[in-house]
């Protein structure tokens, strides 16, 4: 539901409807050891996480934000990074089908309704890495480094709204 703090203002995205769920105790409660989980595994591959202790034995992880996208029709999140080690989006509910977002516009390449990542490659050229979202993504999580930049393209055919989860661990 849309209870709650609304913090569009704190956050990058041309949403009208961003809510707090840090307040929600029932919420932290519930996703937090999931997401240390993912924490755990993302770094036993990558060993992503040494580069932010500061000595042998410390690594700490704590959620520092959790959200509520209730975005709407042609609305959309820029390019933007995010504060922390990991963030992490969770699509909930997707109204749409992409071949009709993808049938409204003549382009071979449309990225309507698509979530996208972009970095810097080791030629120093920018890539993109754009991820179809549809209704088969409900209840799929990306988890992602804080400083990776994504975006979110709106999507057109669906006057409900998409809902995505989000937040941050530092």
């Amino acid at each position: 539901t849309g209870e709650g703090e609304d913090v569009a203002y704190k956050l990058a995205g041309h949403l009208d409807d961003q809510i707090n769920l840090m307040d929600r105790k029932d919420c932290v409660d519930a996703i937090t050891p999931f997401l240390y989980d993912l924490a755990i595994r993302y770094d036993n591959h990558y060993d992503y996480m040494r580069r932010f202790q500061t000595r042998e034995d410390e690594q700490y992880l704590y959620l520092q934000g959790l959200w509520l996208n209730l975005q709407k029709k042609y609305e959309f999140n820029p390019l933007h990074k995010h504060g922390g080690v990991y963030s992490f989006a969770i699509w909930h509910t997707i109204p749409y089908n992409l071949e009709d977002e993808v049938a409204l516009f003549k382009t071979k390449h449309s990225k309507a309704s698509c979530f996208e990542f972009g970095y810097v490659d080791a030629l120093g050229l920018q890539q993109f890495e754009t991820i179809p979202v549809d209704k088969s993504f409900e209840g799929v999580i990306c988890f992602f480094p804080a400083v990776l930049h994504h975006g979110v393209y709106p999507f057109y055919t669906s006057d409900e709204r998409r809902v995505t989860i989000a937040g941050n661990l530092y």
